[in-house]
């Protein structure tokens, strides 16, 4: 969970703040309009493309490629100048977004048994929550001390201990112990010990 709260910082502090940059630099207002919309549908199909990988490679190595192209695409969206260098960051964050959405989700399903359902999501949601405040206050913060750019090379760098962890984690062992220690166990308030 520390890895999907350290990653989605990162992304959706990116996914908030791209157009914003794009504008401060001088990307026309058209090709703003146009990737904004373009974005969502492109996002669209992009989340089938991100199925059948996921079908070949497996959900965490997915996950991992997409938190990984999320990374390159704030690298580059940092050192961008051009309409025709934004309209290619677009595409990169539209197919990052929809494989680190689809794919953390699925993860996390992975984790989750029926009877805890509600608190593994309900996690996940805040979560996300937390996420949107920390990261876009770093990000200010940054863009305050530095300049922009520094903030959008500050995210992909806030991104690299949640690629690192993500990689690490062993999720058939996790669904292991999701398992054998229920989150609600019943029988165990006190009014049952008596």
């Amino acid at each position: 969970m520390l890895a999907t709260l350290i990653y989605s910082d990162a992304s959706a502090t990116l996914f908030s703040v791209y157009i914003v940059f794009g504008s401060e630099i001088g990307i026309s207002n058209q090709v703003l309009l146009q990737c904004a919309v373009i974005n969502r549908w492109l996002a669209l199909f992009m989340g089938f493309g991100w199925y059948f990988v996921g079908k070949y490679i497996g959900a965490k190595m997915t996950f991992l490629a997409s938190m990984v192209l999320t990374l390159i695409s704030a690298v580059f969206c940092a050192m961008i100048h051009s309409d025709n260098d934004f309209m290619l960051v677009n595409v990169m964050m539209a197919a990052s977004g929809s494989g680190g959405y689809i794919y953390s989700r699925v993860l996390l399903a992975r984790l989750t048994t029926k009877s805890n359902t509600a608190q593994h999501f309900g996690f996940m949601a805040g979560v996300s929550r937390v996420s949107g405040v920390i990261g876009p206050l770093l990000y200010a913060w940054i863009v305050w001390m530095s300049g922009a750019r520094a903030g959008l090379c500050a995210l992909a760098v806030m991104s690299l201990p949640g690629i690192g962890l993500m990689a690490g984690v062993d999720f058939e062992a996790g669904r292991q112990c999701s398992e054998s220690t229920p989150i609600d166990q019943e029988g165990s308030g006190p009014d049952e010990l008596e």
